[in-house]
């Protein structure tokens, strides 16, 4: 089967396209909603999906069983992917704890860039007139026109890449890169919040290093000096624009805590009628997802933040003193 790209597959029907069609597959998607929307993303599916995808990325043969006698292995198989989303869907596939901590997420290589509505002016520029993209694309198409690198000639659908060594140099480099990375990952440093992306780190910089090397060279043997430095100046750029995203996750997660608590504290203030709440009453009677102090005590500053009320510490309530006391802000109702 010629197909080689796809938009919207289950992991069983890219196992299929595997075995009957051509060994080097891409799901590729500018609407990637369809792909996290469609079955094979749904609740039961998902771990299934994820886990198939991530045994693709480490190029792990694939295996199939079935109780009928079904049984497939494929052998030498090589997968990309490339999604694109709008930020609704994106918030959604980056909120799951599954998809962060069954590792799928952490073999992407992921970008957030900032809108750019309103800074959109038109230019007129023919992009195919460009020499640096006609040089690009033509590269691209050489790549492409040339025979897949086969392990058995007779099994066209079984690839052994060749192998590409570092050089002494480049491998000094790349051994550096991974030490200090291995640092930034312990609880005191930047990375820690996104280790387990980061811990891939050191293996994307060999693979994006092998890329450009095919890319640039034509006897691509080895990786030179030059292109590990370019790789690891890329990882360090997806490794910078994780640790944004993240912050920006954790950011928005809050702020839902902090709206459902607000509603929660609300109608809370409303039953009770009392002019403060402990934040014991919050993390032990609140909202389920808030049944933690420090998370409790985070959502409250955000509250804070956005002037719905204060933090008092060391106030008296019915007879006891608590350290943390939520003190509600008081609206004139006439002016609601």
């Amino acid at each position: 089967k010629p197909t080689c790209l796809v938009e919207e597959p289950t992991f069983e029907g890219l196992q299929c396209l595997f075995e009957e069609g051509r060994p080097s597959l891409g799901l590729f998607c500018d609407e990637g909603g369809r792909m996290f929307g469609g079955f094979s993303m749904n609740k039961e599916e998902l771990l299934k999906t994820a886990a198939g995808l991530s045994s693709f990325w480490d190029g792990k043969p694939s295996t199939r069983v079935r109780a009928k006698g079904e049984s497939i292995i494929l052998y030498g198989k090589r997968f990309s992917l490339h999604l694109m989303m709008q930020e609704s869907v994106f918030n959604r596939v980056f909120s799951n704890e599954l998809l962060k901590t069954q590792g799928f997420l952490a073999r992407c290589l992921v970008v957030y860039p900032e809108s750019m509505i309103g800074k959109r002016r038109y230019q007129d520029v023919n992009l195919a007139d460009d020499p640096a993209l006609k040089t690009y694309f033509q590269s691209l198409s050489d790549l492409l026109n040339k025979p897949f690198l086969l392990k058995n000639p007779n099994v066209p659908n079984e690839l052994q890449p060749k192998k590409i060594e570092m050089e002494k140099k480049a491998k000094g480099i790349w051994i550096d890169f991974h030490n200090e990375l291995d640092k930034r990952l312990l609880s005191s440093g930047d990375f820690h919040s996104i280790r387990r992306f980061a811990s891939k780190a050191p293996e994307q910089v060999l693979r994006i290093a092998g890329i450009l090397t095919v890319f640039y060279q034509n006897d691509f043997s080895f990786v030179s000096e030059g292109t590990i430095k370019q790789a690891i100046e890329l990882v360090d750029f997806y490794l910078n624009e994780a640790a944004r995203i993240e912050g920006l996750n954790q950011t928005n997660g809050y702020l839902e805590l902090a709206q459902e608590s607000l509603l929660w504290l609300e109608n809370y203030q409303r039953k009770t009628n009392e002019q403060s709440i402990p934040i014991s009453t919050l993390y032990q009677k609140g909202p389920l997802k808030v049944r933690n102090k420090n998370l409790a005590l985070k959502v409250l500053f955000v509250l804070q933040d956005h002037g719905y009320g204060q933090i008092i510490n060391n106030q008296e309530y019915k007879g006891k003193r608590h350290r943390i006391v939520w003190v509600p802000r008081l609206v004139d109702k006439m002016s609601c």
